[in-house]
């Protein structure tokens, strides 16, 4: 399912230059993500939010569990 959802998105992402090709072995292309991109720095930027924010959650609940006891 999930490879099926990549390859209908593959092009947008393309064209977005969100991915890009690394090289390519063969008749196939190697990409990565394009960490030049602003919509990629961005996610990045997203991605980190939110893991610092659920690190803070569980953090939180971690000291009243403590203080319960």
């Amino acid at each position: 399912m999930i490879r099926v959802t990549l390859f209908k998105y593959w092009k947008k992402l393309e064209r977005a230059e969100i991915v890009k090709v690394s090289g390519q072995f063969g008749k196939t292309k190697l990409y990565k993500l394009n960490e030049g991109s602003p919509i990629v720095k961005k996610i990045i930027e997203l991605e980190l939010l939110l893991g610092e924010k659920a690190a803070n959650e569980l953090t939180e609940k971690q000291l009243l569990i403590e203080a319960k006891q």
